[in-house]
């Protein structure tokens, strides 16, 4: 297993490319059962590298949240108080703005 970067400008480009990533994988999996476990053991790098684009998130938090959310989908739905007790008050607002108003 390899990690990847994926280079983006700025905060708006990453969290665009990790709204594109989930609805892409996401579709995907409904798609085929079969196919659900593969694609998931195959992102396992990737999604790390993808979680630790969050400003303020590196590996130690990345690693936190993926024991407690396995994708990026569900990352993303994670609301602030679920995020609280994971990464903290300050960090779990950042997350939830990060993915839901990539401009603030």
């Amino acid at each position: 297993l390899s990690e990847q970067y994926f280079p983006v400008m700025h905060q708006l480009e990453a969290s665009q490319l990790l709204i594109q990533i989930v609805s892409q994988t996401f579709i995907h999996s409904k798609d085929n059962p079969f196919l659900r476990r593969s694609v998931s053991r195959l992102l396992d790098p990737l999604v790390m590298s993808l979680v630790q684009q969050i400003p303020g998130v590196g590996m130690v938090k990345a690693m936190a949240l993926l024991q407690h959310y396995s994708s990026i989908h569900q990352l993303y739905n994670a609301g602030t108080h679920e995020l609280e007790p994971i990464v903290g008050q300050a960090m779990a607002q950042h997350i939830r703005n990060f993915f839901h108003n990539p401009l603030v």
